[in-house]
């Protein structure tokens, strides 16, 4: 409580770090690899994260649709529900929560398997949410109560996202450079 500015910038960045490198050496390869093989082989992907996991589960789904995949997200629910009631063929449910306990991701997921394949985004392979998924990408985060260790462990999500990303990009090869370079022209008449 008794923190000044410099302090609390000093706290937040080197905790920031140390988590995002502790990240760094403990992200499971195998998981990323398998992860990229279904959001290559898709044909949707329905993202599901509510609350600052919501944040991270609609940057996902704006940046794999930059890529040319077809992405749903929806902060509603129930839109989320009747989405997946009937599952497709080539559906990937990708999943963000860090407890792997919230229900309004877990119970949508769980009903969509067999048929779709399961990505989760979360901080323990042992939550309901990592034993229902087919490919589990876990993160380290140290959340207790405070509500730093949430914005931390948002943003070791968005790394992880950003990593996925990047590595879909790199498969689809240099399509993918002609396909953003276009996007970013057709928005440029969004700038002032």
């Amino acid at each position: 409580l008794d923190d000044d500015i410099h302090t609390v910038k000093q706290k937040m960045f080197q905790n920031t770090m140390r988590i995002l490198d502790e990240n760094l050496t403990a992200l499971n390869e195998e998981a990323l690899q398998s992860a990229v093989d279904l959001v290559i082989s898709s044909k949707r992907i329905i993202f599901l994260g509510f609350g600052s996991a919501g944040i991270v589960a609609a940057d996902g789904c704006f940046k794999f649709s930059e890529l040319g995949l077809t992405c749903h997200y929806s902060a509603d629910p129930h839109f989320n529900v009747v989405l997946l009631t009937e599952p497709q063929d080539g559906d990937v449910v990708f999943c963000v929560s860090y407890t792997g306990e919230s229900r309004d991701v877990l119970i949508p997921a769980e009903r969509a398997k067999p048929v779709a394949k399961v990505i989760a985004l979360t901080g323990s392979a042992d939550s309901p949410l990592g034993k229902i998924a087919d490919v589990c990408i876990t993160t380290i985060a140290e959340e207790k109560n405070y509500r730093t260790d949430v914005m931390i462990s948002r943003l070791v999500q968005q790394s992880v996202i950003n990593i996925l990303y990047v590595l879909v990009g790199l498969r689809k090869g240099s399509r993918t450079m002609k396909r953003l370079s276009k996007i970013h022209r057709s928005v440029s008449y969004l700038r002032v």
